[in-house]
């Protein structure tokens, strides 16, 4: 098994991947949560079953025109 993908590198990449088998068959696994200024999306691997969150968090806003 390949080895866990450090945090920056996943982030520079943009995930879209697996961070344990690289794999891109990756699918939403259930329901994001959201708080706190953040939202964490549960990520599941179909190659080789992981699980994890992806971690997005607020930077800012931008104006748009209705």
């Amino acid at each position: 098994m390949a080895a866990i993908t450090k945090d920056q590198e996943y982030i520079d990449n943009h995930g879209g991947y697996c961070p344990y088998c690289l794999s891109k068959n990756i699918t939403k696994n259930g329901n994001p949560s959201i708080g706190g200024g953040s939202i964490k999306i549960p990520k599941r691997c179909l190659t080789c079953d992981y699980e994890w969150r992806d971690h997005y968090v607020l930077i800012g806003y931008e104006e748009t025109k209705v």
